[in-house]
């Protein structure tokens, strides 16, 4: 018989197991405490709080005449009043009856996993609400930068700072309106690639395009590349070449409507930015594209009947036109001289000429005698 070999007596032997349990992920509620320590923390019922601000200085300052002289009028403070309205917010955790038993007892298991798990909730809690505490007061946790398969890049400042392994985030679109769905978090980096990984990508949320520097042009797909929204522009791409009419990208950062991209830090145009990439997709091989028409006056409203002129920019180009909303077409009537409008109506042209590409439509409305 061979000798006995430590093989044999596995079985036999102890297994030892440490008895702390090292916490391997970040859990800070440092806004938190030092809010609760300087005491600015108010008990409120369900009624809204009202908080009395003093928002401007009295009082008028000047020089006066000492010897008998006027001293004139003053003025007083000027106070405001804001108000907070209390929010409720809930953390639940989940085990079940199996896990109180096995492990209840030092005999059992190194930790008691149902005390352990209600004390990790309330700090997980906390830490919850220090993350909440450092937006901006409207529930969004971060900016999506970009988005790989089930993987997004948040923006800096915040990054992935702000969520957590196990969370249930919401998806919005830029305006804070459109609710894309719903998403676990599964994987969390917030010191280096700032990137938090999900379960499943709400639908509409993923990118159609790859605009990362390192990535070549023609892997990128942002020329003649699909667009998820169109903003209700015929045949729209994210850059469409030759065609800054339909090209998104380009409308969306030449605006501070509600669309804007990026939709944070942006409150003044670029204006050589947006003209270089104006450039750049009117240099891009392509078709030719007609610039739309101009109508003139604009629409409003008129207490009489009104003329309406409509000029193309391109010389050769063909207006068709319509009264009644619709996108015109070739078979629709051609602009040959002012219109009368009578009535209300949505009129539409568009510019049409041989081996071009045509025009986006353009609408005014005109009400006329109501």
């Amino acid at each position: 018989m061979p000798a006995q070999a430590n093989a044999n007596v596995i079985a036999l032997q102890l297994e030892k197991v440490r008895d702390k349990v090292p916490l391997l992920y970040e859990r800070d509620d440092i806004l938190l405490t030092m809010i609760q320590q300087r005491g600015d923390v108010e008990k409120v019922s369900s009624r809204n709080m009202r908080l009395p601000l003093q928002v401007n200085p009295g009082g008028k300052a000047g020089s006066y005449n000492a010897d008998g002289g006027d001293l004139g009028r003053g003025s007083g403070t000027a106070y405001d009043v804001a108000q907070v309205s209390p929010i409720f917010f809930r953390f639940a955790i989940e085990i079940t009856k199996l896990v109180e038993y096995a492990t209840n007892g030092r005999e059992r298991a190194v930790e008691n996993a149902a005390k352990r798990e209600v004390a990790n909730g309330m700090k997980q809690f906390r830490a919850f609400l220090d993350k909440l505490m450092q937006t901006a007061g409207n529930g969004v946790l971060g900016t999506i930068n970009s988005i790989a398969s089930t993987t997004f890049t948040m923006a800096v400042p915040s990054g992935a700072a702000l969520v957590y392994v196990g969370q249930t985030v919401q998806i919005y679109d830029t305006t804070l309106t459109t609710n894309r769905g719903t998403c676990n978090v599964v994987a969390c980096d917030p010191i280096n690639a700032q990137t938090i990984t999900v379960d499943v990508v709400p639908g509409g949320t993923v990118a159609t395009f790859d605009a990362r520097y390192d990535t070549p042009l023609a892997q990128q797909a942002l020329i003649d590349g699909p667009v998820l929204i169109d903003e209700g522009i015929d045949n729209a791409r994210v850059i469409a070449p030759k065609d800054i009419w339909r090209s998104i990208l380009l409308l969306r950062v030449n605006t501070l409507e509600a669309f804007k991209m990026p939709p944070l830090a942006h409150n003044v145009l670029d204006r050589n930015s947006t003209d270089l990439l104006q450039d750049w997709i009117n240099s891009l091989p392509g078709r030719p594209v007609l610039a739309p028409p101009k109508i003139s006056p604009g629409g409003g409203n008129y207490a009489q009947p009104v003329e309406v002129a409509i000029t193309a920019y391109d010389p050769g180009a063909t207006i068709h036109y319509t009264l009644d909303g619709s996108a015109p077409a070739k078979s629709d009537p051609v602009y040959a001289q002012p219109i009368k409008l009578t009535g209300p109506t949505v009129l539409r042209a568009r510019a049409f000429k041989s081996e071009f590409t045509k025009s986006i439509p353009v609408q005014e409305v005109f009400i006329v005698g109501e």
